[in-house]
């Protein structure tokens, strides 16, 4: 074989080396773009659903206490179980000032006064404890959420 022939040889079982490493690359690349996109998509929805629980909380709160106070706290239950998830679904989302805001949002739920929650007992409410708290971490969190998705675009 020739100088020349080697040389053609050698180019051709480069260029498809280098054919079959660009593919593989291409995949990968592309599999990368779909992780990407399925992570911002679960941070999306994670966000909009401790909102909406939070929402959901409010509204509860603002009901008229029923005859059967046992309905009243179920319902309660049910609002901060909901917003547990939601917040479990933050923290996982990510990143940590998201998954800060949304612990410190389940918390202050969770020890919002007797009074609303219908438990019996004597707490007395702390500044930190009131609906209006939970609303300021709320908002809080949106300008969190809004800046992480608004980088999650680039």
């Amino acid at each position: 074989m020739a100088a020349s022939d080697w040389l053609l040889v050698g180019t051709t079982v480069i260029g498809g080396v280098l054919a079959a490493g660009g593919g593989a690359l291409v995949q990968w690349t592309g599999s990368r773009q779909s992780d990407d996109r399925a992570r911002r998509d679960y941070r999306r929805t994670a966000y909009v659903d401790l909102i909406a629980a939070v929402d959901e909380l409010m509204r509860v709160l603002r009901l008229p206490r029923s005859v059967t106070p046992s309905k009243s706290r179920d319902s309660l239950l049910v609002a901060l179980n909901s917003m547990d998830r939601a917040a479990a679904a933050v923290s996982l989302a990510g990143p940590q000032p998201a998954a800060d805001l949304a612990d410190d949002i389940r918390k202050t739920a969770w020890k919002l006064p007797d009074d609303l929650s219908g438990v019996e007992g004597g707490n007395k409410t702390k500044a930190d404890d009131t609906p209006e708290h939970l609303l300021t971490l709320c908002k809080k969190f949106i300008v969190v959420a809004r800046a992480v998705l608004d980088s999650d675009r680039d």
